[in-house]
């Protein structure tokens, strides 16, 4: 595997071009994935007086979900590595008026925070990019007090993830994916029950506990699919970038033929599954 520092910088480049993505889809997103977030705030028992740590908040979710949930006295804080994504989170709090969330640059890998400093942490979909996953668990428990508790979303299985595997099984006829293993940044590392429960194990949590939380998620049209996911999915663009106008081309229908079971009536209705697991320091 290229040298970690390799991979975070390579990962920043890619962030920073799709922040503008993830703001102009900020309230999609947020609607879409509401189940992800809902169930984070759920399994965290988010309640009123809470102090929550949101790892690799992104744009600003699961962290503004739980900022409403633990009102009055409670605080959020969104940490992620990009600062890009970090000003699209800040500015989307201050849309909404959320008062008692805060957010900050910051590897998720080496948190500048105190040992058992927080009441609960969440990740949503982040320890998939993160190159030591191991240590980026190791600091969410080292900052979460003794019994508190964390909440970990993954993708599931392919099969049940069409949403992710129609646009990025296109894009992988064209650019060859990184070997898949659970040590590997990458969308699938975690999607086996067995691997996502052993290193929330090694980490030192227990009392793990794992559901899926099925998403159906509607378009207009497969363009409309597409346009989201190439704003959206970082290093996309980096990799059309490279290909000829032939291939883009051959890209583009090679999308169409594979979302075609997916279409419903002449939209597209593709299902994003995260697995979810939950657990205590």
């Amino acid at each position: 595997m290229a040298h970690v520092a390799d991979i975070k910088e390579q990962q920043r480049a890619q962030w920073r071009d799709a922040a503008p993505g993830w703001d102009d889809y900020f309230e999609w997103y947020s609607r879409a994935f509401g189940p992800l977030m809902t169930w984070c705030a759920d399994a965290i028992g988010a309640a009123p007086g809470m102090r929550v740590l949101d790892v690799a908040t992104g744009s600003g979710q699961p962290a503004l979900t739980i900022a409403s949930r633990i009102q009055p006295g409670g605080t959020t804080l969104g940490i992620d590595f990009s600062p890009e994504m970090i000003a699209v989170a800040e500015r989307r709090a201050r849309d909404l008026g959320a008062g008692n969330v805060s957010f900050r640059t910051m590897d998720a890998e080496q948190l500048e925070l105190p040992d058992a400093s927080f009441d609960a942490v969440t990740c949503a979909c982040g320890i998939l990019f993160f190159p030591d996953a191991d240590r980026a668990l190791a600091e969410m428990r080292r900052v979460l007090k003794p019994g508190g508790r964390v909440a970990i979303g993954v993708w599931d299985e392919p099969l049940k993830n069409p949403f992710v595997t129609v646009a990025g099984g296109a894009v992988g006829h064209f650019h060859a994916p990184t070997p898949a293993g659970p040590r590997t940044p990458g969308a699938f590392r975690f999607s086996k029950r067995d691997v996502l429960e052993r290193f929330l194990l090694d980490a030192g949590f227990s009392d793990v506990t794992m559901t899926s939380v099925p998403m159906p998620i509607h378009f207009q049209s497969t363009e409309e699919y597409w346009q989201m996911f190439l704003e959206c999915a970082a290093g996309i663009k980096a990799k059309i970038a490279t290909m000829s106008d032939e291939d883009r081309m051959k890209l583009r229908h090679l999308i169409d033929e594979l979302a075609a079971p997916h279409m419903v009536d002449g939209k597209l209705r593709l299902m994003a599954t995260p697995l979810c697991a939950a657990a205590r320091a």
